[in-house]
């Protein structure tokens, strides 16, 4: 049902921006993630999945949706874009979608290099992660260190993780002052991002630009996180927090490039 619900949206729907589907390990429980224009596609959308509701219904019962704040999707203006990149204080370059993005980024990527792809539903939508961990041209520090016991080897992981030669990921909020801000559970990614990995690089969808760090800080905790909370209890069976926030408001020259999508991607 979940992939004939996925070929409808694909085929059918004319106003839905998001649409993905997660199941937990053993696949008793999904989480479905929908994002849409507006109220009218949201109709639409019900109309063309209808049929199927009586059987989705008869699998078990829904708990809870979650809401999101329209100005934490909306895309920004061209003025408004141009202007956060001439306060960035990185490299930035602006596409117009997630084919392009990947092309942007493993262009910047040697060949051998050691990267890791922190964890990112960004990464993911992509293609990105799966470049860099799915026998590509590149050493998926991701992978060696996966390949370790955390119990007994949890250094020798950390040490992997936090200083490749690459560290990709994403990032929560952009402001308009130029601030890039990263929220964590952990914080696993936290340390290659501010200062273990020699290059970063972040992809990110240009609806995560807000005017502040208020603004920055309310996306992450009325937004993001709602979205990440389902993503992990689907995918991990637990729940995730904010646990550490990274504000990076400068860097050494050539060290943090960032990508930029026209696009909504990502939480």
């Amino acid at each position: 049902m979940s992939a004939q619900a996925m070929d409808i949206v694909r085929a059918k729907d004319t106003g839905t921006l998001q649409y993905e589907i997660y199941f937990n390990e053993d696949q008793s429980e999904c989480i479905v993630y929908e994002r849409y224009r507006d109220s009218t596609a949201v109709i639409e959308h019900g109309a063309h999945v209808a049929h199927l509701n009586e059987a989705i219904f008869a699998t078990g019962s829904v708990l809870s949706t979650t809401a999101t704040p329209d100005r934490f999707t909306t895309l920004p203006d061209e003025h408004t874009l141009a202007a956060t990149v001439v306060a960035l204080e990185f490299s930035v370059e602006v596409v117009d979608d997630l084919d392009v993005a990947r092309q942007a980024v493993l262009a910047r990527i040697p060949q051998g290099s050691s990267v890791m792809t922190n964890t990112s539903v960004t990464l993911a939508e992509t293609g990105i992660a799966d470049a860099i961990n799915d026998d590509g041209p590149y050493e998926s520090a991701r992978n060696a260190m996966f390949a370790l016991d955390f119990a007994t080897q949890a250094q020798e992981m950390k040490a992997i993780g936090g200083q490749p030669d690459y560290a990709l990921g994403s990032v929560h909020a952009i402001t308009a002052g130029g601030t890039l801000v990263v929220a964590s559970a952990s914080g696993s990614q936290l340390a290659s991002d501010a200062w273990g990995a020699a290059n970063v690089i972040f992809v990110a969808g240009a609806q995560k630009l807000v005017p502040t760090l208020e603004a920055a800080h309310q996306r992450i905790y009325t937004h993001s996180l709602p979205l990440e909370d389902a993503r992990a209890q689907a995918a991990y069976g637990q729940h995730s927090q904010v646990g550490k926030i990274l504000e990076i408001h400068q860097e050494l020259p050539g060290r943090i490039h960032l990508v930029l999508i026209r696009q909504q991607v990502g939480f």
